[in-house]
């Protein structure tokens, strides 16, 4: 195991702009990192706070990263670019249904696009899989292009967009495979993770613990983070 990489990025679901301070101040002091999720309504049941302009008003020594939780990636990648994150996550399925509706591409070339626009703004880009989604979906494009992602995110959840549901344990073997196959690859899992569970993720093979509902719905938000910690460092 990687210990460069063994961290918790907080996964904050804001409703308005004042939320999404709140969260980000509360988790200051104890990560390097937040992971902001963007929904649409469409890809996911619910909306969020999606206005990538009011990033400038914060003034954080977070680094932050954009879940785009949304089913034009294409488009919404755009704005989220010059935002001052550092990282977008994209949807597999998300793209795997534009090129279904374009035909025109592949979704290994609408993937390196988007990768590549990432790249020419200095941004990080990652994959997230879809808890019934196979690691297997990525095929030869992890083996070949890994220069493509910086991260691939594994949803530990049924219903993604929504706080508070509990770990699937489907999550397990993925995250092994994803190991198994691509040792180098850094792997993020988010959903239902808490100190508790968090011991049996790291030893398949994860690299990042995102965590929402485990942190925000805590009165002891720093407590938390060092409980969860504390499993990271016995590994």
């Amino acid at each position: 195991m990687n210990f460069e990489f063994l961290e918790i990025v907080p996964a904050i679901i804001a409703k308005s702009f004042d939320e999404l301070q709140e969260k980000i101040k509360l988790v200051e002091p104890y990560v390097k990192s937040v992971q902001i999720d963007i929904m649409d309504g469409i890809f996911t049941p619910e909306k969020s706070w999606n206005n990538q302009k009011e990033l400038k008003n914060i003034n954080t020594s977070l680094s932050i990263e954009a879940h785009l939780m949304i089913e034009d990636v294409e488009s919404e990648i755009e704005r989220w670019l010059d935002s001052g994150v550092e990282r977008i996550l994209a949807h597999w399925e998300a793209i795997e249904k534009l090129t279904v509706n374009r035909k025109q591409l592949t979704i290994e070339e609408l993937v390196e696009n988007l990768s590549r626009k990432c790249t020419k703004k200095n941004v990080e880009f990652g994959i997230v899989l879809n808890l019934d989604t196979s690691v297997s979906a990525l095929g030869k494009m992890l083996s070949v292009n890994c220069y493509l992602f910086s991260v691939v995110q594994l949803m530990s959840i049924a219903k993604i967009g929504e706080y508070g549901q509990p770990l699937d344990e489907k999550v397990i073997p993925k995250i092994r495979a994803l190991k198994e196959q691509h040792l180098n690859v850094k792997i993020s899992v988010d959903g239902g993770i808490n100190s508790q569970n968090a011991k049996q993720i790291l030893e398949a093979g994860a690299d990042v613990l995102v965590i929402g509902s485990g942190i925000f719905n805590s009165k002891d938000v720093g407590g938390v983070i060092k409980e969860i910690r504390k499993v990271i460092n016995k590994q």
